[in-house]
């Protein structure tokens, strides 16, 4: 992980939401930022799990974030899905599907561990999409992602999988939100104009609203905000 000092992290985290006068040093104590960060983060790991039924079990993924339901996670090569390569993930039977409530506080845990340590608390998404191309599909389930860290106006990270709502080959549409700031969602085409420094793909804001979005490919989010983060389900819709 990226090393920060405790106060520069709690600093970008409240600047965040209270803006830069909530940090003049007239007005915060360092320790009054500390203790704003913290439940700033209760705050947010709380909204990261909301779109959950918190009745129901999730698993956490090994790329980041966490699926409710029965998904499967695939490979993607040379842009198609290798559709014999799904591995089912379901969070009603899976060893290792924990609650709403414990995932919340694995979550806090890690950034309360990652601050002890002077650590980046949030996970940090690479520069570039991802190499293992990875496409988890939700097809009649949800997922949300970590929160994105690291992010700046020329700096753009890429969620760990491709997304993609996968009927029986058939990609149908999924919904997207995402928190905290826009971000971006493209296809292989989109994405690679992106790493080629041609802005590309469908801006989504924050938003209440689902976007819908429909391409018939598999799909990646990426933001430059940094703290943002995305939920996205499976629609079953042609």
């Amino acid at each position: 992980m990226t090393n920060f000092k405790i106060f520069a992290v709690s600093t970008a985290l409240v600047t965040a939401t209270l803006g830069s006068f909530a940090l003049s040093p007239t007005n915060v104590q360092a320790d009054d930022i500390q203790n704003t960060a913290t439940e700033l983060v209760k705050e947010q790991i709380s909204e990261q799990f909301s779109n959950f039924d918190q009745n129901e079990k999730v698993v956490a993924l090994p790329l980041g974030g966490y699926v409710q339901g029965e998904a499967k996670i695939g490979d993607l090569v040379n842009g198609k899905i290798d559709e014999s390569s799904w591995v089912t993930i379901d969070s009603t039977t899976s060893l290792n599907a924990i609650t709403v409530t414990q995932a919340e506080k694995v979550a806090f845990d890690k950034y309360e561990t990652a601050l002890a340590a002077q650590n980046n608390p949030f996970q940090v998404f690479g520069a570039t999409p991802p190499a293992s191309s990875k496409v988890l599909n939700v097809a009649g389930t949800s997922y949300t992602s970590d929160y994105f860290s690291d992010a700046g106006t020329n700096t753009w990270r890429y969620g760990g999988y491709w997304i993609g709502d996968d009927e029986n080959g058939t990609l149908c549409a999924l919904d997207w939100l995402t928190y905290n700031g826009p971000g971006r969602i493209g296809t292989l085409t989109q994405v690679s104009n992106m790493t080629s420094g041609i802005l590309d793909g469908t801006k989504i804001t924050s938003s209440s609203t689902y976007y819908r979005s429909h391409t018939g490919q598999p799909m990646l989010y990426f933001t430059n905000v940094t703290n943002a983060f995305y939920y996205v389900k499976g629609t079953g819709k042609l």
